[in-house]
């Protein structure tokens, strides 16, 4: 073989090696694309996720803080009942003392389970879906039903049996 053969050759071989490395590189570029590509979209949708756990958080603060200004006010009411608006009082306390009341005095659970019920998805129920939901004994509901409107929490048409809360709670 001749010295020009032999770098011919030699050319040859250097020239199918590039060949080679380039489809190699174009192969390497493009799983790199794919991959940036899968990176991309995990970013996106773990943003979104992120996004929705912020405003989650925010929904929960805002529930937060009106539970804390609603319990500010019965604090408050309490206050002015006893006449120590210098103290304070903690909320606890405050609630085992209106749910003793709710429970043993007033014998409240009548009570609150028509409310809770009237704060359900249906806003106006009659007296007899009152009684068949709520488990109380019909004259504890019908007795509870006055008390409340007395109360002024309720609308009551005794015509018709039908019952609604004058303004939602919550």
């Amino acid at each position: 073989m001749s010295p020009s053969d032999e770098g011919t050759s030699i050319l040859e071989d250097a020239l199918g090696l590039i060949t080679e490395y380039e489809e190699k590189f174009k192969d390497l570029h493009e799983k790199l694309g794919k991959a940036l590509d899968v990176v991309k979209e995990t970013e996106e949708s773990k943003g979104a996720e992120i996004r929705k756990l912020r405003e989650s958080n925010a929904t929960m603060t805002s529930r937060l803080k009106d539970i804390e200004d609603q319990m500010g006010k019965l604090s408050k009411t309490y206050q002015e009942l006893v006449g120590r608006r210098t103290e304070a009082v903690d909320v606890r306390e405050l609630l085992a003392i209106y749910v003793t009341l709710l429970e043993e005095v007033f014998e409240g659970r009548p009570h609150a389970k028509i409310l809770w019920l009237l704060h359900g998805k249906k806003a106006t129920m009659t007296r007899v879906e009152i009684n068949n939901t709520s488990g109380v004994q019909p004259a504890i509901v019908l007795k509870s039903i006055h008390d409340l409107a007395n109360a002024g929490l309720i609308n009551y048409n005794e015509n018709t049996q039908e019952l609604s809360v004058k303004r939602r709670l919550y």
